[in-house]
């Protein structure tokens, strides 16, 4: 099993940090998996926040009345966790 140390301090009680393009690691695996079984995004899991994660994750924002500017901070990893937990 392997934990990466964190690089800054949690987006919110859901214990993820942010993340935004550019980022890479761990947490942003998490987000490519979740974004995979919410929305079919169809995103290779390489921990790359790259344009491609970028796009899906406004995607996800828009279509779930958040802010859709791509940074994936607490509101984000909140409803995209409640609706992936269990589905894959």
């Amino acid at each position: 099993m392997h934990f990466d140390r964190r690089l800054g301090p949690p987006a919110c009680a859901a214990g993820y940090p942010m993340v935004r393009q550019g980022c890479i690691g761990v947490y942003v695996c998490v987000l490519q998996d979740a974004l995979n079984v919410v929305g079919r995004a169809e995103l290779s899991i390489d921990g790359v926040f790259g344009p491609l994660t970028g796009a899906r994750v406004r995607v996800f924002q828009a279509l779930n009345r958040l802010t859709a500017d791509g940074i994936v901070g607490c509101a984000t990893w909140t409803a995209l966790m409640s609706q992936a937990v269990g589905r894959g």
